[in-house]
């Protein structure tokens, strides 16, 4: 198993132990990475909703702590996760024993 995975790996996809960082989130470092994930999340749901550009591979990074660029999103990501709390739990509230998973 470990010879077929390494031959996929170095021999076929030419993949091989670096120390380059494939993508710039990789070379930042905790503090920037954590002002990047409301863009980031913000990102994947807005994808999610209306799938347009789509890739494998994102390469852009927040590099300045702007208004429009972390607080904006990190405003609407909690808002969008305040909302979902209320539905859930009004669903929760209309449904009662229906909705229960372990109880």
């Amino acid at each position: 198993m470990i010879a077929v995975y390494a031959v996929l790996r170095f021999g076929l996809a030419h993949f091989y132990f670096n120390n380059q960082p494939s993508a710039p989130i990789m070379a930042m470092t905790l503090s920037d990475r954590i002002l990047n994930i409301p863009k980031i999340v913000l990102f994947y749901f807005g994808t999610f909703i209306y799938p347009i550009n789509l890739s494998f591979h994102q390469i852009w990074t927040v590099e300045r702590s702007e208004w429009s660029s972390i607080f904006v999103p990190a405003i609407i990501v909690a808002i969008l996760v305040i909302c979902l709390g209320l539905l859930s739990y009004k669903l929760y509230q209309g449904q009662g024993e229906k909705l229960r998973v372990f109880g």
